[in-house]
C-alpha cells in the first residue's frame, strides 16, 4: 500500500472503519475531527498525530485502547508537541502558547527590502516584501 497515490485516502478508510467498531465517527463539515457517540471525547488528526481532549484518563484510555489494537503508538501526556508545534500549557490561567523553535532564522539572517532596494535592513521591518498598492484599491 506504501508508495502507491491512494495511499493515504486507503489509510485514512481504514481508520474511519475501525474507529467506528468502536463508537468513533468524523465530524461533519471538520475534516481530521472526531468524536465518541456517547462518551466526552473529541479528537483532531493530522497524518499521525492525534491530540485528544478529554474529560477523564479512562475516556481517553478508551481511543488509545482502540488505536493500540490497530497501530503501535506512544504517548504524549503533557501535550507538549503536536505536528510540529512546541505547545506550553498554563492551566491556571486557562491558556496555551504555542511556538516553533528554530523555524525561523534570526533577523539578521532575513533578506529584506526598503525603499532603495537594498539587501539589509538597519531598521525594523515586519514585512520582507514591499507591498504596493494597486490604483484600483486607493483610497485617494
Amino acid at each position: 500500500m506504501y508508495g502507491l497515490p491512494q495511499a493515504g485516502i486507503l489509510a485514512y478508510k481504514r481508520l474511519v472503519a475501525h474507529l467506528a467498531l468502536s463508537g468513533y465517527t468524523p465530524v461533519q463539515h471538520t475534516p481530521g475531527l472526531f468524536r465518541h457517540a456517547t462518551r466526552p471525547v473529541i479528537f483532531s488528526l493530522v497524518v499521525d498525530d492525534f491530540a485528544i481532549k478529554y474529560v477523564d484518563r479512562a475516556n481517553a484510555e478508551h481511543l488509545l485502547a482502540t488505536l493500540r489494537s490497530l497501530y503501535n503508538i506512544t504517548t504524549d501526556w503533557t501535550a507538549s508537541m503536536y505536528c510540529g508545534i512546541t505547545l506550553k500549557w498554563d492551566y491556571v490561567a486557562r491558556t496555551v502558547n504555542l511556538s516553533m523553535p528554530g523555524y525561523r532564522k534570526s533577523p539578521q539572517h532575513l533578506p529584506c527590502r526598503t525603499s532603495n532596494a537594498s539587501p539589509t535592513c538597519s531598521a525594523r521591518q515586519d514585512c520582507p516584501v514591499l507591498w504596493l498598492q494597486s490604483p484600483a484599491h486607493s483610497t485617494g
